[in-house]
């Protein structure tokens, strides 16, 4: 059987498995003329599911879903779903639907996600102008136009000293806890931050 076959009876198995057993609730969504042949090995087709009720250690509730399997995850205050968020690995895409309001802003600023898409969905990842890419678990680096490029581009440092005497010259013959030395390495620290902070400005 090919992989797509494989991965659609997986996803069937995770959806009847250890969710629904534990009080997890199906509603299946199909024409009710395809109910009974749904899923189909041969098609390599399986009926949209809703999952209510699914319980925080089910696999399907720590593991993409790559099929058309939606939890639903009921809350009374927005500061749950920040709060669910953020306790968990960092996710590729996040969706907001709703007002463009202080709620949707205080969801941007206390979660992390790869990208986010207000009132729609994926839009974030088809725009070839903006980068997309995830974070932390859901990935690295970022694809489409110069961000794409750098994600695949290692820069590389090259320092070359003209001067007389080096900085490692200045390590020979002395203790690196020394008090000179100290003076030195904090100057060192002190311009490099005044550099970042007009950087900055």
């Amino acid at each position: 059987m090919c992989e797509i076959g494989v991965i659609v009876f997986q996803l069937r198995a995770v959806i009847e498995s250890p969710a629904v057993a534990h009080g997890a609730t199906p509603i299946v969504v199909a024409p009710e003329g395809e109910l009974g042949s749904l899923p189909n090995r041969a098609t390599r087709r399986i009926a949209p599911t809703i999952l209510l009720d699914v319980p925080d250690d089910a696999r399907i509730s720590r593991e993409e879903i790559f099929g058309p399997v939606l939890p639903i995850y009921v809350y009374d205050d927005p500061q749950e779903v920040i709060d669910y968020v953020a306790s968990r690995p960092t996710p590729l895409g996040a969706y907001w639907y709703g007002e463009d309001d202080a709620e949707f802003h205080g969801f941007l600023d206390h979660t992390n996600s790869g990208g986010v898409t207000r009132n729609d969905g994926i839009r974030h990842a088809l725009l070839l102008d903006a980068p997309f890419g995830g974070a932390g678990n859901s990935g690295s680096g970022s694809y489409h136009s110069k961000d794409g490029f750098d994600t695949f581009t290692h820069r590389r440092t090259v320092s070359n000293v003209t001067a007389e005497r080096g900085v490692s010259d200045g390590l020979i013959g002395r203790a690196l806890d020394d008090e000179q030395f100290h003076s030195i390495i904090n100057q060192a620290i002190s311009d490099s931050a005044n550099a970042f902070r007009a950087h900055l400005k």
